[in-house]
């Protein structure tokens, strides 16, 4: 799986773009370790959307690029892989035109509010100023090859994407094909 908010996770620990959120937001967005604070960041990002774009702008390419290069090693290895992109912002990057497939898993706002709010710390204010940076969940809905259903335990939809299994380990492989180049002509 390519996991993009490991990726943003590992590029926080980099001395250059930690220089660089400091020097956007200040020493304040330092935890007691010196490090980048994601919770200090995160807020900060959502109160001032300057900031968001700023950082979005610093972060975002180097996620892409990290995906896109993991994505062209495994193609280089000559096995048939079906790769998994854990995307937060699929759609708002246009990361899906990446994909063969496309699964939304879909869970009711309420329930999306209360783990969010109870995993990350986030008051639900917190949690719709993020939602509000996203593509439409409609949107999502519309563009999904697939809906997987997420309002239950994780044991539930474990269970219910094994269907979705068995059709995506039946698509043929096909060649890597990055967002925005040409394709190549049929042969």
């Amino acid at each position: 799986m390519l996991d993009a908010d490991a990726m943003v996770a590992e590029l926080l620990d980099r001395p250059r773009v930690q220089g660089i959120i400091l020097k956007l937001f200040g020493e304040s967005i330092l935890n007691a370790n010196k490090k980048v604070s994601r919770v200090a960041l995160g807020e900060r990002c959502f109160e001032d959307s300057r900031l968001r774009v700023a950082l979005e702008e610093l972060l975002h390419p180097a996620v892409r690029e990290e995906i896109r290069w993991q994505l062209e090693e495994l193609q280089a290895a000559g096995q048939p892989s079906w790769p998994l992109l854990d995307v937060p912002l699929l759609l708002e990057g246009n990361l899906h035109e990446a994909c063969d497939f496309f699964i939304f898993v879909d869970t009711p706002d309420e329930i999306r509010c209360q783990r969010a709010c109870e995993r990350h710390g986030w008051t639900r204010t917190q949690w719709e100023a993020r939602e509000a940076t996203q593509v439409s969940l409609a949107t999502k809905r519309a563009k999904a090859d697939a809906i997987l259903c997420n309002a239950a335990s994780p044991e539930a939809l474990e269970e219910s994407s094994q269907e979705l299994l068995a059709t995506l380990r039946a698509l043929p492989p096909r060649p890597f094909h990055w967002p925005g180049e040409d394709k190549a002509p049929p042969s």
